[in-house]
Parts: structure tokens; sequence; C-alpha cells
């Protein structure tokens, strides 16, 4: 939740210190300029008071009581802490001392207080909207729901994703081209939001081009939707706060469909009301993107599905074609030993009685290396040949529901 921002005139029984460092003779000649932050926003709000402190134009100042006061608390058992911080600054050639307080007993928190002299506090005014701008300037940013950094996200290039062309473009014009080109949409009156629904089998191609729509963007909200229903402090109004912050920004919901709540005939649950809200209420959401994965379009709200302004682009990804699996199985066997016998059409074709998915065509590759390394000489190190019987014995399994074992 955002606080107002808070103005107090301290008296007398300011620390001495501080008084002493900003020059006054009267406590009741400072003021206390204060900011609260909780939940999912505090991480993202601490990273942002970070890089403000390497600003050139806020410098870090010596004082008797020391370069800075800083103190850890942890509770006996780990789970709760408390992070306090006092810091001495010349801002604009403004003296001031931040007060920080970052907590976490049950929920976040963070407090940030200036005290600085009445009469250089309108020199400040800028600084808290400053520290509030900075998260919208940060580049190669992924926050999961609760506004922790993805640590190790690797990038998804256009060339790792195999998609009809026309795919491809959907995807593109409805995100990446949207916001690129946001102020020629804005003079025809475009809003500077949108939401794509991906839908289909598991194993068909959703995850992997929601990777690259991360790689896309400079920042990205990634909520794995069957965590939303283990937490009760925070949920999609917090998440799309945390967006607003970022913006422009991706806000990723993966398995809509494990969501609970989000069919309307589910009455105990907030969660669609929320979701519609937050979608299309009376926020604008400028600079949002949405993408949400579902393997069920049936079981979610009409409102959702079917409703421009919500969810406008929706995008079936189907188990592929011959076409799409014969591309699959040249990217998945490029950098293999291949034998002259493969042939790799006549692979895709035997593969069409089984609708098989994106997955399953790694897989059948996969398992053929593993065919052709388990025939190979124990003590050799080159690479195994792939054969065009090792890759259809590798069908032969995924095709047969009897098995009880790999092999």
């Amino acid at each position: 939740m955002r606080k107002p921002f808070l103005v107090e005139t301290l008296g007398n029984p300011a620390h001495p210190y501080i008084i002493k460092f900003l020059g006054v003779t009267d406590g009741s000649e400072m003021l206390r300029l204060h900011k609260e932050y909780r939940g999912n926003v505090v991480g993202l709000m601490h990273r942002a008071l970070a890089e403000w402190f390497a600003l050139p134009e806020v410098k870090h100042l010596e004082h008797p009581q020391g370069f800075s006061c800083q103190s850890r608390r942890p509770s006996p058992i780990g789970q709760h802490s408390v992070s306090t911080g006092t810091y001495f600054l010349e801002i604009n050639g403004v003296r001031v001392v931040l007060s920080l307080y970052v907590g976490w007993v049950n929920f976040q928190e963070m407090h940030i207080s200036f005290k600085v002299r009445k009469s250089d506090a309108h020199q400040l005014n800028s600084v808290f909207s400053d520290i509030e701008s900075l998260p919208s300037r940060l580049i190669n940013l992924v926050l999961d729901g609760e506004g922790a950094f993805v640590p190790n996200f690797s990038p998804v290039a256009w060339s790792d994703i195999i998609l009809s062309e026309e795919m491809r473009r959907v995807v593109a014009a409805n995100s990446i081209e949207l916001l690129a080109k946001a102020e020629l949409f804005r003079r025809q009156g475009v809003p500077l939001k949108r939401g794509l629904l991906f839908w289909g089998p598991p194993g068909c191609g959703k995850s992997l081009c929601v990777k690259l729509l991360i790689s896309k963007f400079p920042r990205s909200v990634y909520v794995t939707c069957s965590d939303l229903n283990k937490y009760a402090d925070w949920g999609i109004p917090e998440i799309y706060d945390l967006a607003r912050r970022l913006a422009p920004c991706l806000v990723v919901l993966e398995d809509l469909d494990v969501l609970g709540g989000v069919d309307r005939n589910n009455h105990a649950s907030r969660v669609l009301g929320q979701l519609l809200a937050e979608l299309d209420g009376l926020e604008t959401n400028q600079g949002i993107i949405t993408v949400a994965t579902t393997n069920e379009l049936a079981v979610l709200d009409n409102a959702l599905k079917n409703r421009p302004g919500r969810f406008d682009v929706r995008l079936h990804f189907p188990p592929p074609g011959h076409e799409l699996r014969l591309q699959l199985l040249k990217a998945f066997t490029k950098n293999l030993n291949l034998a002259p016998d493969v042939n790799l059409a006549a692979l895709s074709h035997k593969m069409e009685e089984g609708a098989l998915s994106c997955a399953h065509v790694r897989e059948v590759v996969t398992r053929g290396i593993i065919f052709a390394m388990d025939e190979a000489d124990a003590g050799t190190d080159s690479a195994p040949v792939v054969t065009q019987a090792h890759l259809e014995r590798s069908l032969t399994i995924l095709f047969d529901p009897k098995r009880k074992i790999g092999f």
C-alpha cells in the first residue's frame, strides 16, 4: 500500500547530533519528510534507493557519529528482521539526514525519513519523486509477484522459438512493437496497454514465447498463478501496483487456469473481480502488457476470455503440424552427428497420428541420442552417430501407452 507523503515538525527531543549536523539552534527549525511502503514494492523501492544513493548529486558526508549508523536485528528463529540506518548527506547543496527502516514482521515494510532545516525543505520537493521514478528507468529487471528478483533468467531470442510467421507478427505487434512505437500509437488514440491470452495443451511453446517477451521487455513481473493461492497478504492488486511503478512493463500470469476463482461460479473467491478490475478498471495501466497462459480455456470466465480491453488477443498454441515439426526437428538435431539414412521429413510425417507437442518432438530427439550413446563403444569420447532407427524407436515408445518402462 502506498502511504501519503508526511511532513512533520520536529521538536526539541530530536537527536542532538542531527541538530548539530544540520546547524540548527532549535529542534523546531527541523522538518521530517517521511514516506512508507508496504508489501511487494518494498524490495523494488529499496533497489531504487540504492540507485539514488549512487547519483552524483547525492554526496555522503562525514560526521562525528560516523559515516553512517546501521544495525540489523534478526529474530532468534530467523523469520523476522529489522534493518535501520542513518545517513548524513548533502543533496544539491542541502544538508539532510536520512533515516531508513526496513522490516519484515509478517509483512514487508519500509520507511524513509529525511530530516532537514525548514528553510531548506522546499529544495527537496523532488527527492521522493526522483526515488519513486527510478524503478521505471531500471533495465533487465525480472521480478516475481512478491517483488523479489528472479535470479539467473536466461534470455530467449526469436531464433530459439518455432512459430508460424502469422503468430510471430501477432505477438510482436501486440506487445513489443506497441511500446516501441508508443508515441505514434498515442497520437492515434490507441491505449498503450494490451492483454494477450496464450492457450493450448502443455508443451506447445506458450512458456517459451513468454520467455521471449520477458527477454524483449526492460522490466517484467512474472507470476506463477499456483503461488497466488498460497499467500493471503498479496495478490492481483499488489502485482499491478508493482507493474505501474515499473511501466513500461510486462506482466505474466502463468497457468491462469489453476488460479482459484477465475470463474464467477466460484462465489467464495474475489480473485475474478480483482483481475477484471486491474485489467480494465479505474487505473489506466498505460505501458503495461499482460500475457496469461492457460491449458484450459473453458475454465476461464467469459468476462476474461471474451472481452477486449482485458485480454484483447487470444492465441492458440496447438500441437505443431508437419512444417513446424520439421523445423523443430532441424533445430533440435542441427548439432548432432546424424547418419546418412536420417530422414527428418519422414519422421515428422510419422508423428502425425500422435498429435505430438513441441516437448514431445524434443523428447524424440533426446531419447534418440540416449539410444545412440548406449550403443556406442564405452571407451570413446566422440559424439555418437544418431540413426533413423534410433529416432523411430524413440517415437514408437512415445506412441505406446502400455509400456511400463522408458526403454
